[in-house]
């Protein structure tokens, strides 16, 4: 194996809002002529950079929430450690449709909001990706469940217009009773929205998107001590195989509280599972061939079940639900807050739409 190493010219922030293909375009480009097989840039990956990839005929592991679709449309050159877009979609819808819906909003920070029955407002960006699990979830609650929602807000990715548009939002959901925000929204916004909502005198429930714990910590705590995710918890640092495999390596050494190492771990992982399946013939299509003949993972281990197939190009099978403990130290870096698992720890599948969680039953989170 050779790493190569080049400074790109994209900017990820650019190519989330739509405006950054050529660069993306340059550095897929540029990926292809040093001779690359696969791409591991990672966190750094957009859906942009990895299409470009792909077009390029250069394997990337990135493309968080993709849809299914997409993966298609770009195979054998695309693979994630997480779920597909549409299958996140269709799990929030599973955990709103069963375990919210119809019942009090419990988990408020307003007293008064505890006793009502759930009234959801939904806010994400306007951008295609995000939009496009928004509108997988809207479906599945409305042909799965039957549940509407009160609010459907769109906001500009726009960090300049986040103070504005956090403002107006808050009052939109205010306005229209929501007691629970479904906030699928970028990792930053919450910043504002908390803040306005703090200022507005809104205390509801958040079910948003798990950015990890430290993003956890940019929200104002009063108010994000009543939110919940899905997503997987992380286990302590001695339990983790990213860390035992680098004092493997490095008997000796100290590595650092980053709050990445796990996630760039998984995905390397995942990429050489794959090399490795592909035998000694190594093209982009043995890859493929190998990557689906993988066996499923052992269960409960600590990146949740992966499970492999022919057309699987995202292995994560299951998921948990989290709530977001301000006190719980966290496994990620050894700082305070965290999030931690509802209903003891248990994992849902995917492929039934969470079957097992009991319908029409609170979750058991924040302690209860």
């Amino acid at each position: 194996m050779v790493l190569k190493v080049f400074q790109g010219v994209g900017n990820a922030e650019n190519e989330l809002l739509g405006t950054g293909e050529r660069e993306a375009q340059a550095d897929a480009a540029e990926a292809k002529s040093v001779g690359a097989f696969a791409d591991v840039s990672l966190i750094s990956s957009t859906l942009p950079y990895d299409t470009a990839l792909a077009e390029h005929h250069v394997i990337s592991i990135g493309a968080s929430f993709a849809t299914t679709q997409w993966f298609d449309e770009n195979a054998p050159y695309a693979y994630s450690v997480g779920p597909t877009c549409d299958e996140t979609a269709s799990a929030a819808a599973s955990v709103i449709g069963r375990s919210m819906a119809g019942l009090p909003a419990i988990f408020a920070g307003s007293a008064s909001m505890r006793s009502e029955t759930r009234r959801f407002g939904v806010v994400a960006p306007d951008v295609p990706m995000y939009q496009q699990c928004v509108a997988y979830a809207l479906n599945a609650l409305a042909h799965r469940y039957h549940v509407a929602v009160a609010r459907n807000i769109a906001y500009a990715l726009d960090f300049s217009q986040f103070q504005s548009e956090a403002t107006n939002i808050v009052a939109r959901l205010k306005a229209a009773g929501v007691t629970t925000v479904l906030c699928a929204c970028d990792p930053l916004l919450p910043i504002w929205l908390t803040s306005q909502a703090d200022a507005q005198g809104y205390h509801p429930e958040w079910f948003t998107l798990d950015w990890g714990d430290a993003f956890g910590r940019f929200p104002l705590q009063d108010q994000w001590s009543h939110a919940l995710a899905g997503g997987i918890a992380s286990v302590p640092r001695i339990e983790q195989e990213a860390y035992r495999v680098f004092e493997l390596a490095h008997p000796h050494g100290h590595a650092a509280w980053l709050p990445v190492y796990s996630s760039i771990y998984s995905s390397l992982l995942l990429l050489f599972d794959g090399l490795q399946a592909a035998g000694p013939d190594l093209t982009p299509f043995t890859f493929e061939q190998g990557f689906f003949s993988l066996p499923p993972s052992v269960p409960g281990g600590e990146l949740g079940s992966w499970q492999f197939g022919e057309g699987v190009f995202a292995p994560q099978a299951d998921f948990q639900i989290l709530w977001w403990d301000p006190s719980a130290v966290s496994n990620d870096d050894g700082r305070l807050g965290a999030w931690v698992p509802c209903n003891g720890g248990a994992f849902y599948a995917f492929a039934d739409h969470a079957s097992s969680l009991p319908a029409h039953e609170q979750l058991r989170c924040f302690g209860s």
